[in-house]
């Protein structure tokens, strides 16, 4: 049987991949060599959470002490939601000592909701348990100069 071909280069959407068996269209990019913001699959590997007693827990925990900690909620339909996606890889990259970390509002209603989420994206900043700072939109200087000013 043969592959569907499209006219989509050999990669893939979520980032400069080759796609899995080295066909063409919307494959998953192989699985990333390690964790973290040093891997460009670095946004598919963000801690996600979808449970409210999670989501605080990992706000209070002493491993992120002293950490900026920013979460991006996003919904799988938002446009400028996917636009932001790489730089919200480069930014982890860029900034290993921040913590990032995602709820899809579709999953998580009561996490967005207890955050005053109205719109996507939105990006919550935290640090020591403390929200320090709420950004909506997906201008990536924009995210890029809260990020600098609060760390």
């Amino acid at each position: 049987m043969e592959r569907l071909r499209t006219s989509l280069p050999p990669t893939s959407f979520l980032g400069p991949f080759p796609l899995v068996g080295g066909g063409v269209g919307c494959e998953a990019p192989p699985p990333a060599k390690g964790k973290g913001p040093g891997t460009s699959n670095y946004y598919k590997e963000m801690e996600e959470f979808t449970d409210t007693e999670e989501y605080a827990q990992f706000l209070q925990s002493p491993n992120n002490k002293d950490k900026l900690i920013v979460i991006d909620f996003y919904a799988d339909w938002c446009g400028p939601c996917r636009k932001i996606k790489p730089a919200l890889r480069k930014l982890a990259t860029k900034y290993p000592d921040v913590i990032f970390a995602k709820v899809d509002v579709d999953d998580a209603e009561a996490i967005a909701e207890s955050e005053g989420v109205e719109v996507m994206p939105t990006f919550v900043f935290y640090k020591n348990g403390m929200k320090l700072h709420v950004f909506s939109g997906s201008n990536e200087k924009d995210l890029e100069d809260k990020i600098k000013e609060l760390k």
